[in-house]
Protein backbone atom coordinates (compact mmCIF):
# COMPACT_ATOMS: atom_id res chain seq x y z
CA UNK A 1 0.00 0.00 0.00
CA UNK A 2 3.13 2.43 0.70
CA UNK A 3 4.79 1.54 -2.43
CA UNK A 4 1.70 2.42 -4.23
CA UNK A 5 1.08 4.99 -2.62
CA UNK A 6 4.67 6.51 -3.37
CA UNK A 7 4.00 5.62 -7.00
CA UNK A 8 1.02 7.34 -7.31
CA UNK A 9 1.83 10.56 -5.60
CA UNK A 10 5.48 10.56 -6.19
CA UNK A 11 6.44 11.04 -2.81
CA UNK A 12 9.26 8.96 -1.41
CA UNK A 13 8.73 7.54 1.81
CA UNK A 14 12.23 7.43 3.81
CA UNK A 15 11.69 4.22 5.89
CA UNK A 16 14.91 5.29 7.81
CA UNK A 17 13.29 8.55 9.11
CA UNK A 18 10.25 6.96 9.90
CA UNK A 19 9.12 4.64 13.06
CA UNK A 20 6.47 1.62 14.11
CA UNK A 21 4.33 2.51 16.85
CA UNK A 22 2.17 -0.67 17.60
CA UNK A 23 -1.45 -0.55 19.22
CA UNK A 24 -2.35 -3.73 21.13
CA UNK A 25 0.16 -5.99 19.33
CA UNK A 26 3.15 -8.10 21.97
CA UNK A 27 5.94 -7.13 21.78
CA UNK A 28 7.68 -9.82 19.24
CA UNK A 29 4.70 -9.36 16.65
CA UNK A 30 5.70 -5.47 16.73
CA UNK A 31 9.35 -6.78 15.85
CA UNK A 32 8.38 -8.94 13.38
CA UNK A 33 6.43 -6.33 11.57
CA UNK A 34 8.91 -3.07 12.00
CA UNK A 35 11.61 -6.00 10.52
CA UNK A 36 8.96 -5.64 7.11
CA UNK A 37 9.01 -2.11 6.97
CA UNK A 38 13.08 -1.45 7.79
CA UNK A 39 12.37 0.75 10.73
CA UNK A 40 12.38 1.19 14.61
CA UNK A 41 9.89 0.46 17.35
CA UNK A 42 8.85 3.05 19.00
CA UNK A 43 6.16 4.05 22.07
CA UNK A 44 3.49 6.77 22.53
CA UNK A 45 3.25 9.85 23.10
CA UNK A 46 4.41 10.62 19.80
CA UNK A 47 5.05 14.33 18.13
CA UNK A 48 2.53 14.76 15.36
CA UNK A 49 1.40 18.02 13.78
CA UNK A 50 3.27 19.32 16.88
CA UNK A 51 1.02 18.30 19.64
CA UNK A 52 1.73 15.17 21.58
CA UNK A 53 -0.13 12.14 19.96
CA UNK A 54 -1.01 9.23 23.12
CA UNK A 55 -3.61 6.20 23.10
CA UNK A 56 -4.18 6.61 26.84
CA UNK A 57 -4.27 10.06 29.06
CA UNK A 58 -1.12 12.13 28.85
CA UNK A 59 1.02 13.50 31.56
CA UNK A 60 2.41 16.17 32.62
CA UNK A 61 5.86 15.22 30.77
CA UNK A 62 4.13 15.28 27.93
CA UNK A 63 3.86 19.16 28.02
CA UNK A 64 7.59 19.61 28.64
CA UNK A 65 8.29 20.25 24.67
CA UNK A 66 5.77 23.48 24.71
CA UNK A 67 7.35 24.67 28.26
CA UNK A 68 10.61 24.66 26.81
CA UNK A 69 9.73 26.67 23.94
CA UNK A 70 9.45 29.87 26.67
CA UNK A 71 12.76 29.24 27.46
CA UNK A 72 14.26 29.68 23.77
CA UNK A 73 12.39 33.06 23.92
CA UNK A 74 13.97 33.98 27.51
CA UNK A 75 16.95 32.72 26.36
CA UNK A 76 17.40 35.45 23.31
CA UNK A 77 15.48 39.02 25.65
CA UNK A 78 17.56 41.23 27.55
CA UNK A 79 14.53 41.43 30.34
CA UNK A 80 16.69 44.32 32.33
CA UNK A 81 17.16 46.60 29.60
CA UNK A 82 13.41 46.83 29.28
CA UNK A 83 10.74 48.93 31.01
CA UNK A 84 7.74 46.76 32.63
CA UNK A 85 5.56 47.75 29.80
CA UNK A 86 7.66 46.52 27.34
CA UNK A 87 8.03 43.52 29.23
CA UNK A 88 4.37 43.32 29.49
CA UNK A 89 4.27 43.72 25.69
CA UNK A 90 6.72 40.62 24.73
CA UNK A 91 4.62 38.74 27.45
CA UNK A 92 1.33 39.48 25.84
CA UNK A 93 2.25 38.88 22.39
CA UNK A 94 4.92 36.65 22.19
CA UNK A 95 4.44 34.33 25.78
CA UNK A 96 1.16 34.32 26.37
CA UNK A 97 0.66 33.43 22.46
CA UNK A 98 3.49 30.25 22.51
CA UNK A 99 1.15 27.84 23.66
CA UNK A 100 -2.04 28.97 21.82
CA UNK A 101 -1.30 25.99 19.17
CA UNK A 102 -1.56 23.34 22.39
CA UNK A 103 -4.25 25.25 24.23
CA UNK A 104 -6.50 25.17 21.12
CA UNK A 105 -6.85 20.98 20.79
CA UNK A 106 -5.60 20.23 24.49
CA UNK A 107 -6.87 21.14 27.92
CA UNK A 108 -3.48 22.11 29.92
CA UNK A 109 -2.84 20.05 33.67
CA UNK A 110 -2.95 22.80 36.35
CA UNK A 111 1.22 22.34 36.90
CA UNK A 112 1.47 22.71 33.41
CA UNK A 113 -0.41 26.50 33.35
CA UNK A 114 1.64 27.55 36.43
CA UNK A 115 4.53 26.72 34.80
CA UNK A 116 4.08 28.93 32.35
CA UNK A 117 2.76 31.70 34.28
CA UNK A 118 5.82 31.42 36.53
CA UNK A 119 8.14 32.14 33.45
CA UNK A 120 5.64 34.72 32.39
CA UNK A 121 5.65 36.08 36.00
CA UNK A 122 9.35 36.42 36.10
CA UNK A 123 9.72 38.16 33.16
CA UNK A 124 6.92 40.91 33.44
CA UNK A 125 8.36 41.94 37.17
CA UNK A 126 12.34 41.30 37.25
CA UNK A 127 13.15 40.04 33.56
CA UNK A 128 14.86 37.03 34.72
CA UNK A 129 14.14 33.56 34.93
CA UNK A 130 12.70 33.56 38.47
CA UNK A 131 11.25 35.94 41.15
CA UNK A 132 9.99 35.63 44.58
CA UNK A 133 6.69 37.17 45.99
CA UNK A 134 8.28 40.40 47.12
CA UNK A 135 9.58 41.46 43.91
CA UNK A 136 5.39 41.10 42.54
CA UNK A 137 4.13 44.38 42.73
CA UNK A 138 0.38 43.34 41.51
CA UNK A 139 -0.65 39.63 42.45
CA UNK A 140 -1.32 37.78 39.11
CA UNK A 141 -4.84 37.80 39.25
CA UNK A 142 -5.14 41.06 38.75
CA UNK A 143 -2.47 41.42 36.41
CA UNK A 144 -4.65 39.07 34.36
CA UNK A 145 -7.56 40.65 34.07
CA UNK A 146 -8.75 43.12 30.75
CA UNK A 147 -7.46 46.22 30.98
CA UNK A 148 -11.03 47.70 31.05
CA UNK A 149 -11.74 45.39 34.61
CA UNK A 150 -8.26 47.26 36.38
CA UNK A 151 -6.38 44.64 34.60
CA UNK A 152 -3.13 44.70 32.62
CA UNK A 153 -4.35 42.57 29.58
CA UNK A 154 -1.80 39.72 30.29
CA UNK A 155 -4.33 36.47 29.15
CA UNK A 156 -5.53 34.39 31.67
CA UNK A 157 -4.39 31.24 30.27
CA UNK A 158 -6.54 28.55 32.44
CA UNK A 159 -9.68 30.70 30.88
CA UNK A 160 -8.00 31.50 27.49
CA UNK A 161 -7.04 27.10 27.18
CA UNK A 162 -11.03 26.38 28.01
CA UNK A 163 -12.02 28.94 25.85
CA UNK A 164 -10.44 28.24 22.94
CA UNK A 165 -11.90 24.39 23.10
CA UNK A 166 -14.95 25.81 23.17
CA UNK A 167 -14.73 26.02 19.24
CA UNK A 168 -14.82 22.55 19.21
CA UNK A 169 -18.70 22.86 19.99
CA UNK A 170 -19.63 25.23 17.33
CA UNK A 171 -17.67 23.08 15.07
CA UNK A 172 -20.17 19.92 16.49
CA UNK A 173 -23.09 22.11 16.52
CA UNK A 174 -23.10 24.67 13.29
CA UNK A 175 -20.28 23.50 11.27
CA UNK A 176 -20.39 22.01 7.60
CA UNK A 177 -19.75 18.59 6.79
CA UNK A 178 -16.37 17.33 7.14
CA UNK A 179 -14.79 14.02 7.68
CA UNK A 180 -13.77 14.57 11.16
CA UNK A 181 -16.70 16.24 12.06
CA UNK A 182 -18.79 13.71 11.16
CA UNK A 183 -16.59 11.17 12.65
CA UNK A 184 -17.17 13.30 16.06
CA UNK A 185 -20.69 13.41 15.89
CA UNK A 186 -21.17 9.69 14.88
CA UNK A 187 -19.23 9.14 17.90
CA UNK A 188 -21.05 11.61 20.78
CA UNK A 189 -24.32 12.95 19.28
CA UNK A 190 -27.92 12.28 19.67
CA UNK A 191 -28.85 8.43 19.02
CA UNK A 192 -30.97 5.24 20.71
CA UNK A 193 -27.83 4.73 22.98
CA UNK A 194 -27.50 8.09 24.74
CA UNK A 195 -27.76 11.84 24.36
CA UNK A 196 -24.87 14.97 23.75
CA UNK A 197 -24.17 15.49 27.17
CA UNK A 198 -24.14 12.14 28.85
CA UNK A 199 -21.44 10.39 30.18
CA UNK A 200 -19.93 7.79 27.77
CA UNK A 201 -17.62 4.95 29.18
CA UNK A 202 -15.87 4.87 25.88
CA UNK A 203 -15.16 8.85 25.52
CA UNK A 204 -11.50 9.46 24.81
CA UNK A 205 -9.37 11.06 27.58
CA UNK A 206 -9.19 14.55 25.74
CA UNK A 207 -12.84 14.68 24.49
CA UNK A 208 -13.65 14.16 27.85
CA UNK A 209 -11.62 17.21 29.28
CA UNK A 210 -13.41 19.33 26.79
CA UNK A 211 -17.00 17.64 27.14
CA UNK A 212 -16.91 18.87 30.79
CA UNK A 213 -17.09 22.47 29.33
CA UNK A 214 -20.28 22.06 27.55
CA UNK A 215 -23.00 23.60 30.90
CA UNK A 216 -20.59 26.74 30.69
CA UNK A 217 -21.28 26.68 26.80
CA UNK A 218 -25.04 26.37 27.09
CA UNK A 219 -25.24 28.56 29.91
CA UNK A 220 -23.35 31.20 27.37
CA UNK A 221 -25.62 30.43 24.48
CA UNK A 222 -29.15 30.41 23.15
CA UNK A 223 -30.28 28.90 20.02
CA UNK A 224 -32.91 29.76 17.01
CA UNK A 225 -34.64 26.49 16.29
CA UNK A 226 -34.83 25.14 13.13
CA UNK A 227 -34.54 21.03 13.15
CA UNK A 228 -33.80 20.90 16.45
CA UNK A 229 -31.16 18.02 15.98
CA UNK A 230 -28.66 20.06 17.90
CA UNK A 231 -30.58 21.80 20.06
CA UNK A 232 -30.95 20.24 23.96
CA UNK A 233 -34.26 20.19 25.10
CA UNK A 234 -34.21 20.77 28.86
CA UNK A 235 -30.69 22.72 29.52
CA UNK A 236 -30.42 24.87 26.16
CA UNK A 237 -31.86 28.11 25.58
CA UNK A 238 -34.57 27.97 22.98
CA UNK A 239 -38.00 29.05 24.39
CA UNK A 240 -38.42 31.81 26.16
CA UNK A 241 -36.32 33.79 28.21
CA UNK A 242 -34.56 30.73 30.15
CA UNK A 243 -34.31 27.27 29.95
CA UNK A 244 -36.92 24.89 30.57
CA UNK A 245 -35.06 23.03 33.33
CA UNK A 246 -35.42 26.09 35.42
CA UNK A 247 -38.98 26.90 34.08
CA UNK A 248 -40.09 23.72 35.24
CA UNK A 249 -37.66 22.63 37.45
CA UNK A 250 -39.84 19.57 39.51
CA UNK A 251 -40.89 17.74 36.00
CA UNK A 252 -37.64 18.51 34.77
CA UNK A 253 -35.89 16.36 38.46
CA UNK A 254 -38.33 13.57 36.80
CA UNK A 255 -36.78 12.87 33.34
CA UNK A 256 -35.04 10.17 32.56
CA UNK A 257 -32.99 11.82 29.23
CA UNK A 258 -32.18 15.98 30.56
CA UNK A 259 -29.89 15.98 27.52
CA UNK A 260 -32.52 14.77 24.82
CA UNK A 261 -32.77 17.11 21.78
CA UNK A 262 -35.87 18.85 20.77
CA UNK A 263 -36.13 16.90 17.79
CA UNK A 264 -36.93 13.59 19.57
CA UNK A 265 -39.03 15.09 22.21
CA UNK A 266 -40.90 16.15 19.28
CA UNK A 267 -40.69 12.97 17.22
CA UNK A 268 -44.22 11.93 17.50
CA UNK A 269 -47.52 13.84 18.41
CA UNK A 270 -46.96 13.42 21.50
CA UNK A 271 -44.09 14.86 23.69
CA UNK A 272 -41.76 12.15 24.26
CA UNK A 273 -39.83 13.58 27.77
CA UNK A 274 -38.98 10.17 28.96
CA UNK A 275 -40.22 11.21 32.65
CA UNK A 276 -40.47 8.60 35.84
CA UNK A 277 -44.43 7.27 35.82
CA UNK A 278 -45.14 8.12 38.98
CA UNK A 279 -45.08 11.99 38.97
CA UNK A 280 -45.46 14.57 42.08
CA UNK A 281 -48.43 16.92 42.48
CA UNK A 282 -46.27 19.69 41.30
CA UNK A 283 -44.72 17.85 38.34
CA UNK A 284 -47.93 17.07 36.83
CA UNK A 285 -48.73 20.56 37.03
CA UNK A 286 -45.86 21.25 34.83
CA UNK A 287 -46.30 18.89 32.59
CA UNK A 288 -49.64 20.41 31.71
CA UNK A 289 -47.82 23.86 31.60
CA UNK A 290 -45.13 22.29 29.35
CA UNK A 291 -47.58 21.04 27.24
CA UNK A 292 -49.76 24.08 26.76
CA UNK A 293 -46.55 25.88 26.13
CA UNK A 294 -45.34 23.25 22.70
CA UNK A 295 -48.45 23.77 21.59
CA UNK A 296 -47.12 26.18 19.56
CA UNK A 297 -43.76 25.14 18.54
CA UNK A 298 -43.04 24.30 14.98
CA UNK A 299 -40.07 22.62 13.64
CA UNK A 300 -39.03 23.23 9.91
CA UNK A 301 -36.84 20.04 9.12
CA UNK A 302 -35.31 22.04 6.27
CA UNK A 303 -33.14 24.65 8.39
CA UNK A 304 -30.74 24.11 11.07
CA UNK A 305 -30.48 24.80 14.45
CA UNK A 306 -28.30 28.48 14.81
CA UNK A 307 -26.50 29.03 17.95
CA UNK A 308 -25.65 32.56 19.09
CA UNK A 309 -24.07 34.30 22.40
CA UNK A 310 -26.72 35.31 24.82
CA UNK A 311 -25.50 38.77 25.54
CA UNK A 312 -25.14 40.37 21.96
CA UNK A 313 -26.43 37.82 19.52
CA UNK A 314 -23.33 37.22 17.88
CA UNK A 315 -21.62 33.87 16.49
CA UNK A 316 -19.89 32.86 19.39
CA UNK A 317 -16.14 33.14 18.98
CA UNK A 318 -12.91 31.90 21.69
CA UNK A 319 -12.38 35.40 22.07
CA UNK A 320 -15.93 36.33 23.03
CA UNK A 321 -16.23 33.16 25.01
CA UNK A 322 -12.89 34.43 27.24
CA UNK A 323 -14.56 38.23 27.46
CA UNK A 324 -17.78 36.45 28.69
CA UNK A 325 -15.82 34.47 31.91
CA UNK A 326 -15.07 38.04 33.38
CA UNK A 327 -18.53 39.41 33.48
CA UNK A 328 -18.98 39.12 37.14
CA UNK A 329 -15.86 41.28 37.53
CA UNK A 330 -16.84 45.32 37.42
CA UNK A 331 -15.30 47.43 35.16
CA UNK A 332 -13.11 49.46 36.75
CA UNK A 333 -14.04 53.31 35.80
CA UNK A 334 -10.51 54.93 35.64
CA UNK A 335 -9.24 52.00 33.18
CA UNK A 336 -9.89 54.46 30.37
CA UNK A 337 -8.22 57.47 31.63
CA UNK A 338 -4.94 55.01 31.97
CA UNK A 339 -4.80 52.92 28.69
CA UNK A 340 -6.74 55.99 26.29
CA UNK A 341 -4.12 58.79 26.85
CA UNK A 342 -1.15 59.90 25.24
CA UNK A 343 1.08 59.50 27.65
CA UNK A 344 4.38 57.13 26.87
CA UNK A 345 3.95 53.63 28.03
CA UNK A 346 6.27 53.60 30.64
CA UNK A 347 4.06 55.74 31.97
CA UNK A 348 0.93 54.26 31.52
CA UNK A 349 2.59 51.85 33.71
CA UNK A 350 3.55 53.58 36.31
CA UNK A 351 0.37 55.06 36.67
CA UNK A 352 -2.09 51.65 36.84
CA UNK A 353 0.38 50.82 39.97
CA UNK A 354 -0.21 53.90 41.13
CA UNK A 355 -3.96 53.71 40.76
CA UNK A 356 -3.65 50.10 42.55
CA UNK A 357 -1.99 51.42 45.43
CA UNK A 358 1.02 49.12 44.95
CA UNK A 359 4.04 51.77 44.89
CA UNK A 360 6.53 51.93 47.39
CA UNK A 361 6.19 53.72 51.08
CA UNK A 362 8.12 56.64 49.80
CA UNK A 363 6.30 57.24 47.00
CA UNK A 364 2.85 57.00 48.95
CA UNK A 365 4.74 59.52 51.45
CA UNK A 366 6.39 62.08 48.61
CA UNK A 367 2.64 62.32 46.81
CA UNK A 368 0.51 62.60 50.21
CA UNK A 369 3.10 65.20 50.76
CA UNK A 370 2.18 67.02 46.75
CA UNK A 371 -1.56 66.83 46.98
CA UNK A 372 -1.74 67.65 51.04
CA UNK A 373 -5.31 68.73 49.69
CA UNK A 374 -6.13 65.26 49.43
CA UNK A 375 -7.71 65.76 46.24
CA UNK A 376 -5.61 63.59 43.99
CA UNK A 377 -7.34 60.70 42.79
CA UNK A 378 -4.36 58.75 42.77
CA UNK A 379 -3.87 59.30 46.14
CA UNK A 380 -5.45 57.15 49.07
CA UNK A 381 -4.82 59.04 51.86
Amino acid sequence: MLQIFSAATGLHINFEKSTFLPICVDTDHAIHLASIFDCPVSSFPQSYLGLPLSTTKLCTRDFLPMIATSDKYLAGWKGNLLNKMGRTTLVTSVLASASVYHMGSLLLYKSTTEALIQKQRSFLWTGENKCHGSQCKVAWDGVSLPKEKGGLGVPNLANKNKNLLKKFYFKFHCAPSAPWIDWLRNAYSWNDRFDFGDDIRSMTPIWKDIYDLLPSLRKETKVFLGNGLTTAFWVDLWFGSDTLATMLPALFSHTLRPNASVAQVFSTAALQLSVRPRLTAVAAQELTELSALMASVQLNETIDDRRVLRSNGKTPTSKDHYLISFQEVPDDPFASAIWRSYVPQKCKFFIWLLHRNRLSTRSRLLRCNIHSDGQCPFCPL
